[in-house]
């Protein structure tokens, strides 16, 4: 089943002095599966694509595929409750959307509000808080009252004990700090290779891109102008000067390397590798 966009187009405001297109355009079929990153500068549309996957925004032109269904322009959405249930969309910074009493409150209303019963949601909240690291004691807690990472953890929460299919995620690790972040996208990972959640990814950071991701869809200007493998991307020195993307360090190391004769292989990209292969490349 596909999760794709064919020539999608989407306009702000259309027919007044505030028109703007954001989309122009955009094909990318995305792998299920896997994990991809959403990358591209600030205004290029990013955020406006993912919204059209779970239908908070629908299409000015061209259509969407998410699995087995179709969403057109010029046609109402059919039973749009279902398909957020179906992909996850996680905001910036969703913590903002906690309103509930107690984080078991909060994390219990998405799948309540799909008409799951009250002790199935409760067993789903408590896993859901489990796997994103609150512990129990912090159950009947006020939201109100957690720290800013944890506070994105139970709003993450929130969005899992719905089990969606896919989980898209716009700047997850916003504003953490770096112990923090990274634990966030150890937590994605698992969410990809236990739980089998196809994991769309829209972020700045290319330490975690590289890291974490499988595949890369690059957006400029509202178009999908690149779309693959994360490891090949990084080999195209032209695509990241054309886009102002700072490379990685490893890759920045790689190519310093190289301009002292010293050739590290392509494969090398994490840092113990590294060390070993400029080791080997010294005796040599």
């Amino acid at each position: 089943m596909p999760l794709s966009f064919k020539e999608v187009t989407y306009t702000y405001s259309p027919d007044t002095p505030y028109e703007y297109q954001a989309l122009r355009g955009v094909n990318v079929n995305f792998t299920l599966g896997k994990i991809t990153a959403i990358i591209g500068n600030t205004g290029s549309g990013k955020s406006t694509m993912i919204q059209h996957l779970n239908g908070l925004l629908l299409p000015t032109s061209g259509e969407i595929e998410v699995l087995d269904r179709t969403i057109r322009a010029n046609e109402k959405l059919k039973d749009g409750k279902s398909l957020k249930k179906t992909v996850g969309l996680v905001f910036q910074f969703p913590e903002y959307q906690l309103f509930e009493e107690t984080v078991l409150k909060d994390v219990m209303f998405g799948p309540q509000n799909f008409k799951v019963s009250e002790e199935e949601a409760k067993l789903r909240a408590v896993e859901a808080l489990k796997l994103v690291g609150i512990p129990e004691t912090y159950l009947e807690k006020s939201p109100l009252e957690l720290s800013g990472g944890e506070k994105r953890k139970v709003a993450i929460a929130g969005i899992l004990a719905m089990e969606p299919e896919i989980l898209v995620l716009d700047e997850p690790v916003a504003g953490l700090d770096p112990q923090s972040a990274e634990r966030m996208m150890e937590l994605f990972r698992l969410i990809n290779q236990k739980y089998h959640k196809t994991v769309l990814l829209v972020t700045h950071n290319m330490e975690q891109v590289l890291s974490y991701c499988d595949e890369v869809a690059v957006v400029k200007d509202g178009v999908v102008i690149h779309h693959g493998d994360v490891k090949e991307f990084f080999r195209e020195d032209e695509i990241l000067d054309e886009l102002g993307i700072e490379a990685p360090m490893i890759i920045k190391a790689k190519r310093l390397l190289k301009q002292q004769n010293i050739v590290i292989p392509d494969d090398v990209l994490d840092i113990p590798s590294l060390a070993k292969a400029i080791a080997k490349a010294v005796k040599k």
